[in-house]
């Protein structure tokens, strides 16, 4: 998957005095469905538990499955007794405030859904302040595209996708991005909307792209070599992400979970989409260059046998499916000093990006060096 679509905040006028608005830049915060943020303070959940280095205006497949919450902040005002209204939000690939793309009649489908209960009736002549919370996985209510253009599923006032646990979050049929918008409607007791609306623009970005084809893992005296033929070309790949985990001296088998989309009947390996869920500690390096052919890892701990994939990634922080595993065998030191091997391109380490600390295999941490088609890891045991 791609980057993100930058998010799009504008009012939506449906006739009458009432109007939504924003009060901050929304959503004002990201939490997890509970509603805390485990990294911040036990008092503090104004913080997003969202990586800094993710495009937060979208939805991506870790924030589905973990359901993550968006509260937005909104101001009513306009509001009368005699209105009877009530706020909802919607979601949809159209226009929301039109009422016939939320009303079913006859059964009619309809290419808008609820997101949230409504709040009201609303009685706010000069402003009033509230938080709508609406959770990542009901704003994937939505079905592969058919023989209609649109996105289109029935009307059910009762439908919330949490409980259908992680098999909401598969329902993107390609490595494309869907864009969605919300909007809060103010609704009168007709189900009409009334007034000014706040419509927000996100995408989804539940896939991403495949993995590089011919995946090949050397070893050596504490090195690890693995080179790859690059796949077709995807505007969605960002680069690649290279794993490592001890295989044991007998078979070739990593540790993964995941998925893929579409059809796998004699498709290959490194021509389906998808996703992998593969813990952080295997993280060996990753590679930001989508045309990158290669990567080593050098001060590789000797003595184990190495099963090896790649992924590929995209910028909304998806990883795709693996490759075939690869094993090979590094020999040399057990502990072989961090200091003897660098690499030496005589170029810029811009765009170089290490793991997190303790991301490599075996509680390594990685140091890495950057030129074009190549990635230099320093493998460097923890103490």
């Amino acid at each position: 998957m791609g980057l993100l679509v930058p998010s799009l905040a504008r009012a939506q006028a449906s006739g009458g005095n009432e109007n939504i608005s924003a009060a901050v830049a929304n959503p004002e915060r990201y939490l997890d469905e509970n509603g805390v943020c485990p990294t911040c303070t036990a008092t503090d959940v104004t913080d997003s538990p969202r990586p800094q280095n993710l495009d937060p205006e979208g939805v991506n497949f870790t924030d589905c499955e973990q359901n993550l919450r968006m509260d937005f902040s909104l101001v009513l005002s306009g509001f009368a007794a005699a209105d009877s209204a009530s706020v909802q939000a919607w979601a949809g690939t159209v226009d929301c405030t039109q009422d016939a793309n939320r009303v079913s009649n006859a059964g009619v489908e309809h290419p808008c859904w609820q997101v949230a209960g409504s709040y009201g009736p609303v009685v706010a002549m000069a402003g009033q302040s509230i938080t709508l919370s609406v959770y990542a996985r009901d704003v994937l209510r939505y079905e592969s595209p058919g023989a209609s253009a649109l996105n289109m599923q029935a009307y059910d006032p009762t439908f919330r996708s949490s409980p259908q646990g992680e098999s909401a979050c598969h329902v993107q049929p390609t490595d494309a991005a869907v864009p969605i918008s919300l909007y809060f409607i103010a609704v009168d007791s007709t189900a009409n909307a009334v007034g000014t609306s706040y419509e927000y623009s996100l995408s989804t970005d539940l896939v991403a792209p495949a993995p590089p084809c011919n995946v090949d893992a050397q070893g050596g005296s504490n090195l690890l070599d693995v080179q790859w033929t690059a796949p077709d070309s995807d505007p969605d790949r960002l680069g690649y992400a290279v794993w490592t985990s001890p295989a044991g001296e007998a078979g070739c088998t990593f540790p993964t979970r995941g998925f893929s989309v579409g059809s796998s009947t004699g498709a290959s390996a490194c021509s389906q989409p998808g996703i992998s869920e593969i813990s952080q500690a295997l993280l060996a390096g990753v590679v930001d260059d989508a045309t990158a052919t290669d990567f080593t890892a050098t001060s590789v701990p000797g003595g184990e046998r190495m099963a090896t994939v790649v992924t590929s990634m995209d910028g909304s922080g998806n990883y795709g499916p693996p490759s075939p595993a690869q094993c090979a065998p590094i020999t040399g030191s057990a502990t072989p000093p961090s200091d003897t091997v660098t690499a030496k391109c005589g170029c810029s380490e811009a765009g170089a990006t290490a793991p997190a600390s303790g991301a490599l295999a075996v509680g390594a941490v990685a140091l890495m060096f950057a030129r074009r088609r190549r990635r230099v890891t320093q493998w460097i045991r923890a103490s």
